[in-house]
């Protein structure tokens, strides 16, 4: 065969539409490659109290991963995954497919309409809560800022 019908060949099976050339993601593989999640955002959070959120759960999680939260600065950002109520850390560590809950809790800002976020990495996915403290201006008690 020569080199012109073998350059050929390589273009038409280049240019094949149904061709999959990485088949089931592979540039994104791995048991957890279908992580999915997204935390809420929450307002009205009294100024300077610990703010808990509603329970995120956790989707296509087939093995342990590593499971982190980082936060705004003097967050106090913590998660739990022994239910709202349980015990709060805020070192990495490692979930499994049976903990389909997770909780966050930082503490709310201290400013008027203040905003402080958590964000919870799960399986190198990512998503941030966000809070917003109520106004304490008695002329004006809503916030103008969207988060």
């Amino acid at each position: 065969m020569n080199k012109w019908m073998f350059l050929f060949l390589i273009t038409v099976v280049a240019g094949c539409g149904d061709l999959e050339w990485f088949p089931g993601g592979a540039l994104n593989m791995g048991p957890n490659a279908n992580v999915s999640f997204s935390t809420p955002s929450d307002s009205d959070a009294v100024g300077g109290n610990t703010v808990t959120s509603s329970g995120i759960t956790i989707q296509g999680l087939m093995s342990s991963a590593t499971i982190s939260v980082s936060g705004s600065n003097g967050s106090n950002s913590q998660y739990s995954l022994d239910g709202a109520s349980g015990s709060f850390v805020s070192t990495s560590g490692t979930i499994t497919p049976a903990q389909t809950t997770v909780f966050l809790r930082h503490i709310a800002s201290q400013d008027s309409c203040g905003t402080v976020s958590t964000t919870l990495t799960i399986a190198g996915k990512s998503s941030t809560w966000i809070t917003q403290s109520r106004s304490t201006d008695v002329f004006n008690p809503y916030c103008t800022q969207q988060f």
